[in-house]
């Protein structure tokens, strides 16, 4: 037996949903990126500018 159709409001708050869970995703990314890329820039500040290779002799 096929399912009922479901109503506008049902699919609204299916899409509302669906929206919810891509916008919880897409945020989860970026401030992982972000969190990435904060701590390589602290890293980055503890590095000698010239580089491991200028040794004084």
């Amino acid at each position: 037996m096929p399912p009922a159709p479901s109503s506008r409001a049902a699919r609204r708050q299916r899409l509302t949903r669906r929206r919810r869970v891509v916008a919880g995703g897409a945020s989860t990314v970026i401030v992982g990126a972000l969190t990435v890329g904060v701590f390589g820039f602290i890293g980055s500040l503890d590095e000698d500018p010239r580089g491991a290779r200028a040794a004084p002799a």
